[in-house]
């Protein structure tokens, strides 16, 4: 069960920067809830009809207050959209909250981190030989589906990250969807293996 503690830890750790804003925070969790969603994994009830934002009043505001409370998040007030900051001590303890959306997203991560190594040169083959090697050196770290091939989970991928209009595959080539949230987006998920 998907809750609210797992979106924020999993959009707060892909962060490589200081701090991370509201807004982008936001952004990073509404795209989580939407592939989590389309996996048919269960949330906990405390997030349905909730708001995606940690600045709102909902469950994702209590869980941060939570991370706050236990000096897991450093909250800094610009007067306007809040910096959220992970103290770096407590990384290990939010990764524990993080494990339970990671396993499920765990092939979107790896194909979007194939992406974004692979360079300018995107042909389905190098980004597909690139996210083969990725899920070997992950494979004591996340849970795959024992049914399914590689082939068949990397086809999969591809097809719903074309669905969430992130990628488009034209002619054997993999290209990044050209409206502006796909960069950050696509940053997002190669960045929280």
């Amino acid at each position: 069960t998907v809750t609210p503690h797992a979106l924020l830890s999993s959009a707060l750790l892909a962060h490589r920067k200081r701090g991370i804003s509201g807004r982008e925070l936001t952004d990073r969790i509404v795209l989580l809830r939407r592939i989590v969603s389309d996996l048919k994994a269960p949330f906990s009830r405390q997030l349905e009809n909730a708001p995606s934002s940690p600045t709102v009043i909902g469950p994702l505001a209590d869980a941060m207050r939570m991370f706050g409370h236990q000096k897991f998040v450093r909250i800094v007030d610009t007067g306007g959209d809040p910096i959220f900051q992970v103290e770096d001590s407590t990384r290990l303890e939010l990764s524990f909250y993080k494990n339970t959306v990671l396993n499920l997203v765990a092939g979107r991560t790896i194909v979007a981190r194939a992406l974004l190594l692979s360079g300018s040169e995107r042909s389905v083959p190098k980004v597909k030989d690139i996210a083969l090697a990725l899920s070997r050196l992950f494979k004591m770290e996340f849970i795959y589906a024992p049914a399914k091939s590689f082939d068949h989970i990397f086809e999969e991928t591809l097809l719903h990250l074309q669905q969430l209009g992130l990628i488009l595959v034209k002619d054997g080539v993999i290209e990044i969807a050209p409206e502006a949230h796909v960069q950050p987006a696509l940053q997002f998920l190669g960045e929280m293996l």
